[in-house]
């Protein structure tokens, strides 16, 4: 190795050893230590959220578990089919039913009156897959056509109660299996003639659209 390469090598060194170390910018430092407090601060709300919302469905839970054991000792006699009672067919009544018992896909639920109904809260039941609402209609047996249309569009059986054998004991209400079994080949029914009607409105306008179409084709021809 040269003489002159030994020298170089040997002031680089010099120089590298004198360098002072890196000062820290305490500004940055800050802005780093706040990004962490805020980034802890984050997981630690997200954990207590968590943590209510458990505690909030541990509390429903055991009290469904409590109502239920209760109306078991009350069950009437014969063969009934246990449903939830929504107090009205509004988005009140909805979240009040939600809150205290949950309502989840397939729940067959009973409603004891829809002089006043909404159809944001009906719309509600059928996203969330109810597989049928039983509706007290009192006298008539007529339920109003706008909210039939909705759970129609969906072919989720709305039932009328008239004529069932209904037995309310707390929030749960017991159907005859037998009222409801015949009360469900109505809807059946009445959902094919549903259908068949659609379908023919569907050809009706395709056809009418077809003719619109074809009468602009010709006018341009001729």
């Amino acid at each position: 190795m040269s003489r002159s390469i030994v020298l170089n090598s040997a002031m680089t060194g010099l120089a590298l050893a004198g360098t002072p170390p890196e000062r820290k910018d305490p500004d940055l430092e800050k802005i780093r230590k706040d990004a962490e407090l805020t980034k802890r601060e984050a997981v630690i709300g997200s954990l207590k959220r968590r943590l209510r919302k458990e505690e909030k469905t541990s509390r429903k839970l055991r009290k469904q578990v409590q109502v239920m054991k209760a109306h078991g000792e009350a069950e009437p006699e014969g063969e009934a089919i246990p449903v939830k009672i929504l107090s009205s067919l509004t988005r009140e009544g909805v979240k009040a039913l939600a809150d205290e018992f949950g309502i989840r896909e397939g729940d067959i639920l009973y409603v004891p009156r829809i002089d006043v109904w909404g159809a944001n809260a009906a719309r509600e039941l059928v996203q969330l897959g109810i597989e049928s609402l039983v509706v007290k209609t009192g006298e008539s047996s007529r339920i109003d056509p706008h909210l039939e249309a909705v759970f129609r569009e969906a072919d989720i059986p709305l039932l009328a109660a008239v004529g069932m054998d209904v037995v309310m004991i707390g929030g749960i209400a017991y159907i005859s299996r037998d009222d409801l079994d015949s009360a469900m080949r109505v809807w059946e029914e009445g959902q094919k003639e549903y259908e068949r009607a659609k379908k023919e409105s569907l050809l009706e306008d395709i056809f009418r659209e077809y003719r619109t179409e074809r009468g602009k084709e010709v006018k341009k021809v001729g």
